[in-house]
């Protein structure tokens, strides 16, 4: 036999503000109770998404990573360069200002390459970050693997020369 109960006063408001208090949108489970995942950067060649960095033509005195938008409800997903050197963003890409700039000051040789990825929580389906554009300018989308719409974080990354 199968029992249902109501919930009345205290034990009612509760239950609401508990249901209340859980994250929605994007997620189906709490974003905090997957483990992260390492993100690497693609680039999409002859219709396949494939590991890349992003080379330089030439001589680089730094690299501008701004960001352009954030449309996440993701939390502590680490925007890091992992080359020409190694450096942490930000802890939080998914809640930085828009138009936050940060800059990797160099000179870096011709032919240097920038390597980014995003550390992020495991949502319903594997994160992406996807690059586009060439040498001196190209635009990264992010996606949380939420809604699959890759505007979830968008940067973009200029080689001063």
């Amino acid at each position: 036999m199968i029992s249902t109960r109501v919930l009345a006063g205290p034990a009612a408001l509760a239950a609401v503000l508990a249901l209340a208090g859980c994250k929605t949108g994007d997620f189906m489970t709490d974003p905090g109770s997957n483990p992260p995942v390492v993100t690497p950067l693609t680039c999409t060649q002859n219709g396949t998404p494939a590991p890349c960095t992003l080379p330089s033509d030439s001589t680089v005195t730094a690299f501008d990573i701004v960001l352009v938008s954030s449309s996440c409800d993701a939390v502590d997903d680490y925007l890091r360069v992992t080359q020409p050197v190694t450096r942490q963003l930000t802890a939080d890409a998914c809640h930085e200002q828009v138009n936050k700039t940060w800059t990797i000051n160099g000179p870096f040789a011709a032919g240097t390459a920038l390597n980014v990825e995003i550390v992020s929580t495991q949502l319903q389906r594997p994160p992406s970050l996807q690059a586009t554009g060439q040498y001196p300018q190209w635009t990264l989308t992010f996606e949380d693997g939420g809604d699959s719409d890759f505007n979830d974080v968008v940067l973009t990354v200029t080689a001063r020369p």
